[in-house]
């Protein structure tokens, strides 16, 4: 194990190489997957459904994400709450 003052540039040098990689590997399957013919094809309307459906889907995890973030602390017990006294207490 490095210590000291290498060990921060080897990890910069390892992040940039794997970004490095991983901007190459996308480019590369960029540029050949486009150029890749088979015999079946997909309709276009299908090919769209599925992606309204898949964006759609997101959007509903993401936008429940959010109001989780936003509810969730404010639901919490604060200061104030009686600890002795159960959920449905009155």
């Amino acid at each position: 194990m490095v210590v000291g003052r290498f060990a921060r540039p080897r990890r910069r040098l390892r992040a940039g190489l794997l970004q490095l990689l991983c901007v190459v590997a996308g480019l590369g399957l960029g540029l050949l997957l486009p150029r890749i013919t088979t015999e079946t094809s997909v309709a276009s309307c299908r090919v769209t459904e599925s992606l309204v459906a898949v964006g759609f889907g997101i959007l509903g995890l993401v936008s429940g994400r959010i109001v989780a973030a936003i509810i969730g602390p404010s639901e919490e017990s604060g200061p104030r709450t009686r600890i002795r006294d159960g959920p449905n207490a009155a």
